[in-house]
């Protein structure tokens, strides 16, 4: 991100999405259907994920070569992991050295494991209606708050 930032500000073309290797250009960072509709986020951008990712849903270094890393071989991922439900995904990639996770709802999110034990949503705020709703935490270092 801050790449691409960078070189936006210093009168260089910003990448639109599908064309800059953070913004969907390279089959190393995107976003997958899978069989069942969801979404897996797919990130492993250094070689020794990459072997991993390649690895575990079967794909190999031949095949890629053939392809290219480009929308072929985008389109060969895709085609591979829409074979499967996002769970069964994950299951494979459980215990696994490699950047892939589900893509999220807000209701996951506020019931995963990992932020609960954080306590990351444990803000709450009260509406008008009778209720409350978790509140944003606003990661900003303590000097740079005023209260």
């Amino acid at each position: 991100m801050h790449g691409s930032f960078a070189r936006a500000l210093s009168g260089e073309v910003e990448p639109g999405p599908g064309e800059g290797r953070l913004s969907g250009g390279s089959p190393r960072y995107r976003i997958y259907e899978t069989a069942d509709g969801r979404f897996l986020s797919v990130a492993p951008l250094e070689e020794k994920f990459w072997r991993t990712f390649c690895a575990t849903i079967g794909l190999d270094a031949e095949r890629i070569a053939e392809l290219g890393e480009g929308a072929d071989l985008i389109s060969e991922i895709a085609a591979i992991l829409g074979r499967k439900t996002c769970a069964e995904w994950m299951a494979l990639f459980q215990g696994k050295d490699v950047c892939v996770e589900p893509v999220r709802g807000v209701k996951e999110v506020l019931n995963d494991a990992h932020f609960n034990t954080r306590a990351v949503f444990e803000q709450k705020l009260e509406t008008v209606a009778d209720g409350t709703f978790a509140a944003l935490p606003v990661p900003l270092a303590k000097d740079l708050r005023r209260c």
